[in-house]
């Protein structure tokens, strides 16, 4: 190589390695100023519009959290600390329907198709939240709706429809139907000891109801289900992996039935005129608090089998599993 070529070579690299130092320089640069806008854009936004004593409020949020109260004003009152400089609060009120929702997800500082400079460079939109706080009516119906964020309930007497995709449900139930779902989320609920119809599921997270009463259909592929009813109606508990829990008493002419792949299932239930019971599982044990032996489904196979009658039988108990243990006790 003559000495042109490898000075050719040399001014070459040089150049190369210069413009490697300017392009880190500038994305550093402009994260940073990111990073900074992002810091100033955190505000709190305040609305308050009337509404009717036991119309519907409709709220939807993607990212933050969403804490929703009941009161005694014809008025829904929404406060949110928004993070983000495109996220917007709009509320709107008519026809008995109040609406609550958080625009400008996805949108950027710089554009690049909507998805902004930090979506661009691999950031995502995880810095983009809102936490609303929402007072409604009392005796609103109450229609949630999120992806990541945290839902919480309280005080609310009408019905309530609350789901999140990876956020944890919380809530207060009253007398009146729910229907609470999640994804990856927890799912904690308390009654308040009145008959409800109540229905809850998510794939992983676990479910949990404390002091229900009346109607129960919860379902969870690998989360754990646990429920104390008093008394209990009708109700279906279904898990693939996860174990099962019910406590409670049941009233007349009650239903229970839980299933499960390989998750253990543990009813302990009392009934004033006792129940009928099925239980079965193909390869697990089934134990009992009243003294009966499970019956092999065959002299040579796996199965085993328990039936019977407490009482007059007024109430019902199926429990069936694949692999999982079975445990059920009166008291």
């Amino acid at each position: 190589m003559d000495t042109g070529s490898r000075q050719r070579q040399g001014i070459d690299l040089t150049m190369r390695a210069q413009a490697r130092r300017a392009s880190l320089t500038l994305a550093a640069a402009l994260l940073g100023a990111f990073a900074a806008a992002g810091a100033a854009e955190e505000r709190t936004v305040q609305r308050q519009v009337a509404a009717d004593p036991r119309g519907e409020v409709i709220i939807n949020n993607v990212g933050g959290s969403i804490d929703v109260s009941g009161w005694d004003q014809p008025q829904v009152s929404v406060s949110a600390d928004l993070q983000g400089e495109d996220l917007e609060l709009e509320v709107s009120s008519e026809d008995g329907h109040t609406r609550v929702r958080i625009t400008g997800y996805g949108n950027g500082r710089f554009g690049l198709g909507g998805l902004g400079l930090f979506n661009f460079l691999g950031g995502g939109s995880g810095n983009q939240e809102a936490r609303l706080t929402v007072r409604v009516p009392r005796m609103s119906q109450l229609d949630v709706t999120a992806v990541s964020a945290a839902v919480h309930s309280a005080g609310v007497l009408g019905a309530q429809r609350l789901q999140s995709v990876s956020g944890d449900i919380r809530a207060e139930l009253a007398s009146a139907d729910a229907d609470v779902r999640t994804v990856s989320g927890d799912i904690n609920l308390r009654g308040n000891g009145q008959g409800a119809h109540v229905t809850a599921s998510s794939v992983s997270g676990d479910v949990t109801l404390g002091n229900g009463a009346g109607d129960l259909q919860a379902t969870s592929i690998s989360g754990t289900l646990q429920a104390a009813l008093a008394p209990a109606a009708t109700v279906r508990l279904r898990t693939t992996s996860g174990d099962i829990d019910l406590r409670g008493t049941l009233g007349r002419g009650a239903e229970l039935r839980g299933d499960s792949i390989s998750g253990r299932i543990s009813f302990q239930t009392r009934a004033p005129d006792g129940f009928a019971y099925d239980l079965s599982s193909f390869s697990g044990s089934i134990d009992d608090c009243f003294g009966q032996s499970p019956v092999h489904d065959s002299q040579y196979g796996p199965g085993v089998h328990m039936t019977g009658t407490l009482g007059s039988g007024d109430g019902n108990v199926h429990i069936k599993t694949l692999s999982g243990e079975i445990s059920l006790c009166d008291r």
